[in-house]
């Protein structure tokens, strides 16, 4: 008898499941609401090295170090894990609760119904993603993010870990599933995940009302969710 193949649907989170990106915004969040001046003197390095071209000079150099994105995480050095998981708790359910993508969260219901094991594969930061994870049923091992890095329970302000995003996707991928025992799909908005989509059997990509014209390159089914 052959064993019946595993069927894993995989969900990018931002801008796939929430309608906007999650992880510099969660720092941001954190800084308006508990905002040492610390955080704020490194908002305002940060402005600087935006405003004389270094981050984007340091981004063509460096293209898969997301330095913007380690810039703005160094804000969190020094906070108690306490309160990132407070924090993290009130963004999920202020902010990106009230910005789901209905298709996204529709699409994800359905399979989940007919028996798939959902799986996020995300940039996005653990903290909060785990809270969704908890409010949607889906195991904590199945919450494939960046992760925050803790020492002491206090934030290093930078990522255990590489930012999981592109290939670093399909790499996790591999390491916890068999691709060829797998009756997978995969959901994204962006072709940065041009790996996660052509890993799974079929690949859709969710986008508002801009065409994406790479997608018919590759075969990709497409959901709209804007209005025209």
């Amino acid at each position: 008898m052959v064993a019946e193949k595993e069927k894993i649907a995989l969900f990018d989170f931002c801008e796939t499941i929430a309608n906007f990106q999650t992880a510099d915004a969660f720092v941001h969040y954190v800084r308006e609401h508990y905002g040492t001046s610390r955080m704020f003197r490194w908002k305002k390095i940060h402005q600087f090295a935006k405003r004389i071209q270094l981050i984007m000079v340091l981004s063509i150099l460096f293209p898969k170090a997301s330095i913007n994105k380690r810039i703005v995480v160094w804000q969190l050095r020094g906070i108690k894990k306490s309160l990132i998981d407070k924090f993290a708790e009130e963004y999920y359910i202020n902010i990106i609760r009230p910005n789901f993508i209905p298709v996204g969260i529709s699409a994800l219901a359905t399979l989940q119904s007919d028996g798939y094991r959902i799986v996020l594969v995300s940039g996005g930061y653990d903290v909060y993603l785990n809270f969704f994870a908890k409010e949607y049923n889906i195991h904590p091992c199945d919450v494939i993010s960046t992760t925050l890095k803790f020492k002491r329970n206090i934030c290093c302000g930078t990522f255990a870990g590489k930012d999981c995003l592109c290939e670093e996707k399909v790499r996790q991928l591999d390491m916890r599933f068999d691709k060829d025992n797998c009756d997978s799909v995969a959901y994204s908005d962006s072709k940065s995940d041009l790996p996660m989509l052509l890993w799974a059997n079929k690949g859709i990509v969710i986008r508002r009302v801009d065409k994406r014209n790479w997608t018919n390159n590759y075969n990709l089914e497409e959901i709209v969710w804007g209005n025209n």
